[in-house]
């Protein structure tokens, strides 16, 4: 059996093994970097900067409640 268990020693042989498994299935599987063709082109555009200007501007005010508000627990 191609990559069975017992003569994979690494996560990469594992993977590389699965993949494969389906491959053989008729299974496609997209490449681990596909989300940059998607979504990648933005970074470093003004968009994208202002993205993670708002997201930090709003990590700040959670951190920063969650730090003086009581959560109710107790």
């Amino acid at each position: 059996m191609v990559g069975s268990p017992q003569d994979i020693s690494t996560p990469a042989e594992q993977e590389a093994a699965l993949l494969e498994r389906l491959r053989l299935r008729g299974v496609t599987v997209k490449p681990k970097n596909g989300w940059k063709q998607t979504i990648g082109w933005a970074h470093g555009s003004q968009e994208h900067l202002e993205a993670m200007r708002l997201g930090a501007a709003w990590r700040s005010e959670v951190n920063r409640k969650s730090t003086t508000e009581p959560d109710g627990c107790s």
